[in-house]
């Protein structure tokens, strides 16, 4: 879950797929092992898959030029 909400601040397309694996094997573990833990791993998947989409939202607004960065002053 922590990289998944990374995802969504700093190099979202990285710790959003890096959440996304993590968060399948949680389950998948919590699934053969039957301990609790499945509502972080539902959050983490989410949080990562919301960072993936908003890193190529992001790659698609600044390529498109409806975007742009500007660091002059005044």
């Amino acid at each position: 879950m922590v990289t998944g909400i990374l995802s969504l601040f700093c190099c979202g397309l990285v710790l959003g797929i890096v959440a996304i694996v993590l968060s399948r094997s949680a389950k998948a573990e919590i699934a053969s092992t039957g301990k609790g833990g499945g509502g972080m791993a539902q959050a983490g998947l989410v949080t990562g898959i919301v960072g993936v989409i908003f890193f190529i939202v992001q790659i698609i607004l600044i390529s498109t030029g409806a975007f742009e960065f500007s660091f002059e002053a005044g």
